[in-house]
């Protein structure tokens, strides 16, 4: 059963859509993406709908889940068991999952962020590590040597807070973003 209405590979979402509500209290999250969205249930488990052309909102079963975002044709999240986990996206720039990327074995991870080609992850220890098509303009790629209590990955940039509070950004700036 998805939210809105429409065929397996778009569900029609606007102003003639019926109102769907689920579950999300207690600490839900959603994460809205160009043309599909996610949420967590109030027990940890995740909805995805929208466009799948990509697989982007086919969830791994198996799993509670504690934050997720939706990335332009992929999506990742993070389980309780504090393992990250991304599906979707049919092009090698859009990993499917996070051993693709190279990311270190055995890490706990507690923050993801999907972008549009790239994706960005924080690890219990505030390490972060990014990943995926972003090399052109630098948006894979973190400052060195700085540990992040938060990130936020955009279409070709990101942006970070450090653990002293510090907003710092990196990545494409063509439009001074």
């Amino acid at each position: 059963e998805g939210l809105g209405a429409g065929s397996s590979s778009w569900a029609a979402l606007g102003a003639d859509a019926p109102i769907v509500r689920r579950p999300c209290e207690d600490g839900g999250h959603v994460s809205a993406s160009l043309t599909h969205s996610c949420a967590l249930t109030s027990t940890g488990g995740l909805l995805c709908w929208g466009q799948n052309l990509e697989g982007q909102t086919d969830v791994p079963p198996g799993h509670t889940w504690v934050q997720v975002s939706a990335g332009v044709a992929h999506t990742c999240g993070v389980t309780a068991e504090r393992t990250l986990e991304c599906w979707g996206g049919k092009h090698k720039w859009t990993p499917v999952s996070h051993h693709e990327a190279e990311l270190p074995a055995g890490e706990l991870w507690e923050k993801v962020s999907a972008g549009h080609a790239f994706s960005c992850a924080l690890t219990m220890s505030h390490h972060l590590y990014c990943w995926g098509y972003g090399s052109e303009m630098g948006g894979d790629r973190p400052p060195h040597g700085l540990l992040f209590r938060t990130v936020s990955v955009g279409e070709a940039h990101a942006c970070g807070i450090t653990r002293e509070g510090a907003a710092v950004c990196w990545g494409d700036n063509g439009k001074g973003e």
